[in-house]
């Protein structure tokens, strides 16, 4: 099983931060950009969930320099502005 399967896994569950140290553990072994999009996206979720915004606002911005033309990265990034109050930076997304 993969860092990122458990990760999932974990998420599932309900133990966001353990999720998130596992998709760490998983960014650092993997090198396709579209995959650490995906895994940025799934940490910047599990930070949001813990309210960790500007951690979950940082990962959405790089899942979004990583893969600019997938959309979740940026339905991520918007989630979590809306989640620190900071709607001026929304209106750009």
């Amino acid at each position: 099983m993969t860092y990122r399967e458990e990760g999932n896994g974990e998420f599932r569950q309900g133990k966001y931060l353990k999720a998130a140290v596992l998709y760490t553990k998983a960014l650092e072994e993997t090198v396709e950009e579209e995959e650490r999009a995906a895994l940025y996206s799934n940490r910047s979720l599990a930070f949001l969930k813990v309210n960790k915004v500007m951690k979950a606002i940082e990962d959405a911005k790089r899942s979004i320099s990583l893969a600019p033309g997938w959309d979740k990265a940026y339905f991520r990034l918007g989630a979590a502005l809306e989640a620190s109050g900071d709607f001026r930076e929304v209106c750009f997304l």
